[in-house]
Protein backbone atom coordinates (compact mmCIF):
# COMPACT_ATOMS: atom_id res chain seq x y z
CA UNK A 1 0.00 0.00 0.00
CA UNK A 2 3.01 2.14 -0.30
CA UNK A 3 2.65 2.64 -3.90
CA UNK A 4 -0.83 3.89 -3.10
CA UNK A 5 0.10 6.47 -1.02
CA UNK A 6 3.00 7.66 -2.84
CA UNK A 7 1.23 8.02 -5.93
CA UNK A 8 -2.33 8.71 -5.30
CA UNK A 9 -1.89 12.38 -5.71
CA UNK A 10 0.43 11.87 -9.09
CA UNK A 11 -1.44 9.80 -11.04
CA UNK A 12 -4.54 11.03 -12.62
CA UNK A 13 -8.14 9.38 -12.72
CA UNK A 14 -8.48 8.44 -16.17
CA UNK A 15 -12.15 7.60 -17.70
CA UNK A 16 -10.60 4.28 -19.15
CA UNK A 17 -8.08 1.58 -18.64
CA UNK A 18 -4.26 2.13 -19.20
CA UNK A 19 -1.63 -1.01 -19.84
CA UNK A 20 -1.12 -1.41 -16.52
CA UNK A 21 -4.64 -1.79 -15.56
CA UNK A 22 -4.47 -4.78 -18.07
CA UNK A 23 -1.44 -5.97 -16.88
CA UNK A 24 -2.44 -5.76 -13.20
CA UNK A 25 -6.03 -7.66 -14.34
CA UNK A 26 -3.65 -10.25 -16.49
CA UNK A 27 -1.29 -11.00 -13.33
CA UNK A 28 -4.29 -11.57 -11.29
CA UNK A 29 -5.89 -14.10 -13.13
CA UNK A 30 -2.66 -15.84 -13.38
CA UNK A 31 -2.76 -16.24 -9.82
CA UNK A 32 -6.26 -17.08 -9.30
CA UNK A 33 -5.27 -19.76 -12.46
CA UNK A 34 -2.51 -21.37 -10.03
CA UNK A 35 -4.36 -21.30 -7.08
CA UNK A 36 -7.29 -23.38 -8.38
CA UNK A 37 -4.82 -25.61 -10.30
CA UNK A 38 -3.74 -26.26 -7.06
CA UNK A 39 -7.09 -27.19 -5.38
CA UNK A 40 -7.75 -29.44 -8.13
CA UNK A 41 -4.43 -31.27 -7.89
CA UNK A 42 -4.58 -31.58 -4.06
CA UNK A 43 -8.68 -32.69 -4.68
CA UNK A 44 -7.81 -35.41 -7.18
CA UNK A 45 -4.67 -36.65 -5.34
CA UNK A 46 -5.59 -37.38 -1.79
CA UNK A 47 -7.06 -40.22 -0.22
CA UNK A 48 -10.76 -40.92 -0.20
CA UNK A 49 -12.61 -39.96 3.19
CA UNK A 50 -12.33 -42.15 5.44
CA UNK A 51 -10.01 -44.48 3.60
CA UNK A 52 -8.55 -46.12 6.74
CA UNK A 53 -11.50 -46.84 8.26
CA UNK A 54 -13.68 -48.13 5.30
CA UNK A 55 -10.64 -50.47 4.63
CA UNK A 56 -10.66 -51.76 8.58
CA UNK A 57 -14.43 -52.12 8.15
CA UNK A 58 -13.17 -54.63 5.04
CA UNK A 59 -10.72 -56.12 6.86
CA UNK A 60 -8.27 -54.78 4.32
CA UNK A 61 -4.63 -53.01 4.94
CA UNK A 62 -5.41 -48.92 4.34
CA UNK A 63 -3.10 -47.67 1.67
CA UNK A 64 -4.49 -44.38 2.38
CA UNK A 65 -1.60 -42.44 0.69
CA UNK A 66 -0.84 -39.32 -1.20
CA UNK A 67 -1.07 -40.00 -4.70
CA UNK A 68 2.43 -37.56 -6.19
CA UNK A 69 1.81 -39.28 -9.43
CA UNK A 70 -1.78 -38.11 -10.03
CA UNK A 71 -1.12 -34.55 -8.46
CA UNK A 72 2.32 -34.35 -11.08
CA UNK A 73 0.32 -34.88 -13.91
CA UNK A 74 -2.57 -32.46 -13.10
CA UNK A 75 0.57 -29.51 -12.39
CA UNK A 76 1.87 -30.51 -15.53
CA UNK A 77 -1.38 -29.93 -17.55
CA UNK A 78 -2.50 -27.63 -15.14
CA UNK A 79 0.84 -25.37 -15.57
CA UNK A 80 0.93 -25.71 -19.32
CA UNK A 81 -3.12 -23.73 -19.50
CA UNK A 82 -1.56 -21.48 -17.61
CA UNK A 83 1.68 -21.06 -20.00
CA UNK A 84 -1.18 -20.77 -22.83
CA UNK A 85 -2.60 -18.17 -20.76
CA UNK A 86 0.38 -15.92 -20.39
CA UNK A 87 1.69 -16.70 -24.19
CA UNK A 88 -1.59 -15.94 -25.79
CA UNK A 89 -2.52 -13.19 -23.51
CA UNK A 90 1.50 -11.43 -24.31
CA UNK A 91 0.49 -11.98 -28.03
CA UNK A 92 -2.95 -10.80 -28.66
Amino acid sequence: YAVQWTTVGHIPRLPFKTVMDYVSESVSSVLMLILVGDCVAYHVARPRRNCARLAAAAGEDAECLFDDEAADFVDLSWGLVVLAYVLLYAVG
